[in-house]
């Protein structure tokens, strides 16, 4: 179950997620670690790409941003086929 909260006098966003039966964002974060473990670019990329999104208030997904597990998947997808078209 996921709760978005947010402040317009604190301007702060607030995002709680519960683990629930069937929730994998453990094995997900354990994932996203090995990636970046293994690719030294993917870290600063997600990181620029999502202060880019941000400047552009399209960070936040219930307000129709693209979230950071999103971001990060798409970045490794797009170094992945990077790394394949070079070694054609």
């Amino acid at each position: 179950m996921k709760l978005a909260l947010n402040s317009s006098y604190m301007h702060m966003n607030i995002d709680l997620t519960f683990q629930v039966r069937g929730h994998t964002g453990l094995r997900c974060t354990s994932l996203i670690k090995q990636f970046i473990a293994a690719e030294e670019l993917l870290k600063p990329l997600v990181v620029t790409l999502k202060t880019l999104l941000g400047h552009y208030d399209l960070c936040d997904t219930y307000t129709g941003g693209v979230g950071s597990y999103s971001l990060t998947l798409m970045t490794i997808a797009l170094l992945q086929f990077t790394e394949i078209k070079k070694t054609r």
